[in-house]
Order: structure tokens, then sequence, then C-alpha cells
């Protein structure tokens, strides 16, 4: 099997695919054509990567279907995904995350976290969640989750998920999380002033501040990270480079925007590829339905744009959902590798956001 980068013909790429899917069945050609990869960004809308296994009889089929315009052999050739995305990342500064890619997403279960699992798997992309509560996780996601090998492919979208409990406060339970991951999405947080949350098992020694997840915690996850990762990003707060300055020091009264610039500081110190983000007050959710589907529905109430800047500048609300956009996209472009991204929203929100425009800005 070769890949083809294929070009449709403008604004005709589903209809194409749909076409597609009808020659593939009326002919029986699942062993010409494997299944079609489609670039989700806006600049790739009219783009399609084909894998075919014999060139001149898919070509006949190709002909065929009205909307296809060409296919694209020179240096696109190769046998296997990773080298043919490699070639797209070069010409473009786009990379293509694939199912050969597994992500580890740190606070699956928290308001955060589950947008960006959600949005993960509906890209069809292996998900790995680091959990304290397996039961939780496994509500979550159910239907995703096999119980008796801890992952399950969706018959439907090919779709995984795989649930590893561990704790960032206790850096032995972190080995088996991190273990052949290729990208680190990290989500952990806890409340900004004491709360239930801080787990006041010893009212004068909680177990989960600030300091022990944003700081320690996220330190430990860095530790136990594989040298070759591709990508660690880490969603931090705005107001850390501001924590002196009022309203950020009444939100800094018990440490957390300083445990965080410790753990931003520690990973750009790490070595490691990393892209750091910085929303404002989080808006839209937590959600507290724990059906997939509700999940990938969920759109900013507000409606409003997303704002990318950077040198923690950005005042303003920010959408969780927004945030969860920002973590998953970021790996598609190099360009945002070793940055901290500030991110708010503003402003009358586009029908399609278009990711490189975004993060070509602010550079």
């Amino acid at each position: 099997m070769n890949w083809y980068l294929g070009s449709c013909r403008p604004n005709k790429r589903d209809l194409f695919l749909k076409q597609l899917e009808f020659e593939i069945d009326k002919n029986q050609l699942g062993g010409l054509f494997l299944e079609p990869i489609s670039p989700r960004d806006a600049m790739y809308k009219d783009l399609v990567l084909l894998q075919i296994s014999d060139l001149p009889s898919a070509r006949i089929h190709l002909k065929k279907i009205e909307q296809f315009h060409s296919y694209r052999t020179k240096g696109f050739i190769r046998t296997s995904s990773q080298t043919i995305f490699r070639q797209v990342n070069l010409r473009t500064g786009f990379y293509m995350l694939t199912q050969s890619d597994l992500i580890l997403v740190a606070g699956a279960t928290g308001g955060v976290g589950q947008l960006v699992a959600a949005k993960l798997l509906e890209k069809n992309l292996s998900v790995r969640i680091l959990t304290r509560n397996r039961s939780q996780a496994e509500q979550m996601f159910d239907n995703q989750v096999d119980p008796s090998t801890s992952l399950r492919v969706n018959t439907e979208r090919s779709r995984g998920v795989d649930i590893v409990v561990g704790d960032l406060r206790y850096p032995d339970t972190l080995t088996s999380a991190t273990k052949d991951v290729t990208h680190i999405i990290c989500c952990t947080g806890t409340t900004a002033f004491p709360s239930r949350r801080w787990d006041f098992t010893n009212f004068f020694n909680p177990k989960n501040t600030p300091q022990a997840v944003d700081g320690e915690g996220v330190k430990n996850l860095i530790l136990a990270t594989p040298s070759n990762l591709k990508r660690f990003v880490f969603v931090s707060s705005c107001g850390v480079l501001r924590k002196d300055s009022f309203p950020f020091n009444l939100l800094n009264a018990f440490g957390v925007l300083d445990a965080k610039l410790d753990s931003e500081n520690i990973l750009k110190s790490s070595g490691l590829p990393y892209t750091i983000i910085r929303p404002g007050r989080l808006i839209d959710g937590p959600y507290t339905s724990y059906d997939l589907n509700t999940l990938l529905r969920a759109k900013t109430d507000g409606k409003k744009a997303v704002v990318i800047g950077t040198g923690d500048t950005l005042n303003g609300e920010t959408s969780r959902i927004d945030v969860a956009n920002v973590c998953v996209e970021c790996l598609n472009y190099d360009i945002t590798i070793n940055q901290a991204l500030d991110l708010i929203n503003s402003g009358t929100r586009p029908e399609l956001i278009d990711w490189q425009k975004l993060f070509q800005e602010f550079s």
C-alpha cells in the first residue's frame, strides 16, 4: 500500500468521499482503497490522503468520480503513514496525528480534560487516560472502554480509550501511564482556594493543594515522561507572570499561580517539546453529563472568537471548550512548539476557526 495526496474540487471533499465509499461498496474495492484520511484544518479542506494498493486500477475508479480533481504522487508515495505525514509536515508546517500516536490525557475526568479526551476520540485517535478513579472514568467513557482489557476499539469509529489508574502526587504510579505515549496533555488541577477538593483528611495538612497537584504533581509527570515524547501540553493559567498585581495576587493567595509557574519553568528546562496554554477565567462547564456525545456537541455559550497571544498580557474569560480545542489543535502545528499561549474569548466568533492563521498571528 502506498500513500497518495489527492485534491478534490473546491468545497467538494465530503461529496467526493461519499461517492468514493459508494464506488468501493458497489465494486467491492476494499482491497484497493483503505480508509481515506481527511485533514481537518480549513487550509486542507480540499485535500485527502488515499492509501492505494494498485494505482492503475484505482485511477480507473477515481476518474468516475466528478468531484475528484487530481492525485499527486511525486514526493508523496511512501510505504508508511508516518513518512507521508512527515513529508506533508515539511512542506506545510502541519503535522497530522494518526492512530499510531498514543496521547495521554492527565485529568481526563475534569472540566477541561473530559473535553480534550472527547475531541481526541472524535478524531479517531488513541487515547490513554490517567485517573485516580477508574469507575468514574469508565462511566464517563462508557462504550469506549473494554473492562476485560481496559481498551476497546469502537466498531463504528475505531477509537479507543486506555484507562490507567495513577496519581500525579505519587511518582511510582506514573510509569505505566507514560509508557509508549507520544503526546501528553496535562489538564490536572485543584481549586485555587481551600475546598473539599483539597482533601482535608488531616485538617492541618491537606493532600490535594495547588502545590501538591499543580506544582509537585506536574513535576512528577514531567520527570516520568519518555525522552522521545513529541509534545507535552500543559494547561496553566493567565496571571502567572502578573501574580503580584491585582487581581491575580488575590487568586494566588494560596499559591496556585506560584505552583503553575514553577511547573512551567520545570517543563521549559526539561528539554521536552512543549506547549503551555494560559487561559483566562474558565466558563462553559464543567459538564456533569458523562455522555460523550453530549460533550462532543458542547458549544461555547458566548459565541465569542478565539484570541491567542503571548507574554501573559491577555485578560478575560475563556471557554473550557476552546481550551480543549487549543490543546488538541496545537499538536498539528510545529509553530506552537516551545511556546506559551495566552487564550481568551473575545469578539464575534467565525463560523469556521482557521487554527493555522490563529497560531501564525501570535508568531
